[in-house]
C-alpha cells in the first residue's frame, strides 16, 4: 500500500494507484503479519477487504511482480481476483494472498491492516518504551563491588531499579519489535539474514534523518565477546551505532555478561535503540502521531 514501509521499492513500477476491494476475502493475522484469505465458496460475500489497485508503468509489469514476489517469498502466493474500484467497476488484477492461509493460528483482522495501527507497532511498542523512561536505568550504587552479582536486588531490582533481568528481557523485545519492523521493510527480500536487513536500512534516507535528530549521551563501546581481536566498537555513527547495538544483544548474560560495566552496557544500547527506532517509525509511519501517546510524540 502506498503508505506502508515497502512501497518504495515498487514504487519506480507504478503509474497510479487508487483505492479498492476485494469481496469474499478476510485479513488474518499470522507470525504478527496480514495474510490475505479468499473465499472460493458461498456464504462469505458480506466479507470484503479494502486496498489499492496499482497500475504498472508501460513495460514494468513483470518488473513490479518480480520485485513484489521476492518481497513476500514463500508464506505468500499470487492469485487472480476481482477487484472493485472506488466508482463500483469491476477489474480483474492479481494480489498475494496467505498459501496455506490456516496454518500456525492465523487471527482474524477486523477492517484494514496498517503496520502503524498493527498491535506491535501501534500499542505494544509505545508501552515499552514509556516503561522504559519511567526506570531509573542505573546499577544501584550501594552493592558489594566484589560481589554485587550475589545479591538478589542486583538481579530482580528494587525500588526504581528493574534489575537486570528485566532490562535484560525489555532490551531483546525491543530488538525484537526493531527486526519485525526489518521484515516489514524487506521482506523476503534478504531471506533470513539479518545482518544484510541492518545494512541497507542504515543506507536509507528515512534512518539517517532519524539518526541525526537524536541525542547521544555518552559514548561508550562493546567488543565482540566472540571475536575479541576484532576489538570494539563504538556508537560514533549510524553503522557503528547499530552494530553496537547488536553486539550488545548477543553479549547478554547467557554469554555470562554480568559485570557492572556490561550491565550499563545494556542500558545504554537500550536509550539508543528505542530513541532509533521511535524516531524512524515517526518518520516512515507519520499516523503513528495520532495514534501513539502525545509523551511518545512530544519527546520524539
Amino acid at each position: 500500500m502506498p503508505q506502508e514501509l515497502a512501497f518504495g521499492q515498487i514504487s519506480s513500477f507504478v503509474e497510479r494507484f487508487e483505492e479498492a476491494k476485494i469481496v469474499s476475502a478476510e485479513i488474518y493475522l499470522r507470525d504478527g503479519l496480514p495474510a490475505l484469505k479468499i473465499h472460493s465458496q458461498d456464504g462469505h460475500a458480506h466479507r470484503h477487504v479494502p486496498g489499492y489497485l496499482l497500475f504498472p508503468r508501460d513495460g514494468e509489469e513483470s518488473a513490479l511482480i518480480e520485485v513484489a514476489n521476492l518481497y513476500e517469498g514463500s508464506n505468500y502466493r499470487l492469485q487472480e481476483v476481482q477487484a472493485t474500484s472506488s466508482t463500483g467497476e469491476n477489474i480483474g488484477a492479481v494480489t498475494f494472498a496467505g498459501a496455506k492461509i490456516d496454518q500456525s493460528n492465523p487471527e482474524p483482522w477486523e477492517g484494514n491492516w496498517s503496520s502503524a495501527h498493527s498491535p506491535l507497532l501501534g500499542y505494544g511498542y509505545p508501552n515499552l518504551v514509556l516503561n522504559l523512561k519511567i526506570t531509573d536505568l542505573r546499577v544501584p550504587k550501594g552493592l558489594s563491588p566484589g560481589s554485587y552479582w550475589k545479591a538478589p536486588v542486583y538481579w530482580n531490582g528494587e525500588g526504581s531499579w528493574p534489575g537486570l533481568l528485566r532490562i535484560e528481557g525489555d532490551y531483546l523485545t525491543l530488538t525484537s519489535i526493531f527486526e519485525y519492523v526489518l521484515s516489514l521493510r524487506f521482506g523476503s527480500k534478504f531471506g533470513s539474514n539479518v545482518t544484510k536487513r541492518l545494512n541497507a536500512i542504515t543506507e536509507e534516507p528515512e534512518m539517517q534523518q532519524a539518526f541525526s535528530s537524536i541525542v547521544i549521551d555518552e559514548i561508550w563501546d562493546v567488543r565482540k565477546v566472540t571475536n575479541i581481536r576484532e576489538g570494539k566498537t563504538s556508537p560514533t555513527n549510524l553503522v557503528k551505532s547499530i552494530q553496537s547495538c547488536y553486539e550488545v544483544r548477543s553479549n547478554l548474560t547467557h554469554r555470562g555478561k554480568s559485570i557492572k560495566s556490561d550491565a550499563m552496557k545494556v542500558i545504554n544500547a537500550t536509550k539508543l535503540l528505542s530513541d532509533l527506532l521511535t524516531s524512524y517509525l515517526l518518520v516512515v509511519l507519520p499516523e503513528l502521531k495520532e495514534i501513539w501517546p502525545s509523551e511518545m510524540v512530544k519527546d520524539s
